[in-house]
């Protein structure tokens, strides 16, 4: 077992558990959510080595996984940053997605050219980010959420924490958010793929 996973996974535990304990006590909405990250991070953990997850994607995902938990603290609502919460959560996100998903097809010898390895990459970031924005607009109906559009507009990744009643909370036409959401995947996934097109350009250069 990879001692660095280990640590990795410890600490990213640790973290969730006071979240999950800070969302319950304060009934913020975000417990079953923390819950169920709890669990990816944990599948994540005991299938490290059939899906070749190194110790840097790993603490990636682990980041991206717990920045959205941090929604529990509101951020969704009312972001830290100087721009909307989910922009970051959206690009990080799929930033990690695809080098998790380009490492993963490089361990797996699929020999395709360079060019169909980074589409399909970009084509599956754009997929999940779909199922996710959908997951999240029925995830409000099974919620018998009176107004659909201010529920699917706030819904985080699970869809099981509370939603925002209000458009006026986050000021936006809860489509234009789902736009910028999927832009934020996109230009997440495509940082990525350049990132890898830059190293293994450099790599070759050197030799």
């Amino acid at each position: 077992m990879n001692k660095k996973l280990i640590i990795l996974y410890i600490i990213s535990i640790i973290i969730l558990i006071l979240l999950a304990y800070h969302s319950y006590i304060n009934k913020t909405g975000w417990f079953k959510e923390i819950s169920v990250t709890i669990l990816v991070i944990t599948l994540l953990f005991l299938t490290y080595k059939k899906t070749f997850i190194t110790p840097l994607i790993f603490s990636l995902l682990c980041a991206d996984l717990i920045l959205n938990a941090f929604g529990t603290f509101g951020f969704y609502f009312k972001s830290p940053l100087p721009f909307g919460y989910d922009r970051l959560t959206h690009f990080f996100g799929f930033f990690s997605f695809a080098l998790f998903s380009y490492n993963y097809l490089i361990h797996k010898k699929i020999n395709l050219p360079k060019s169909i390895t980074f589409l399909l990459i970009f084509l599956a970031s754009l997929g999940l980010g779909a199922l996710m924005e959908i997951s999240e607009y029925y995830s409000a109906i099974l919620s018998n959420v009176s107004d659909i559009n201010s529920a699917a507009l706030a819904g985080p990744t699970f869809g099981t924490s509370n939603y925002a009643y209000n458009t006026n909370i986050i000021g936006q036409d809860p489509w234009i958010n789902t736009i910028q959401d999927l832009i934020c995947n996109a230009l997440g996934s495509i940082t990525a793929i350049f990132m890898i097109f830059v190293y293994k350009k450099f790599k070759n250069l050197r030799k």
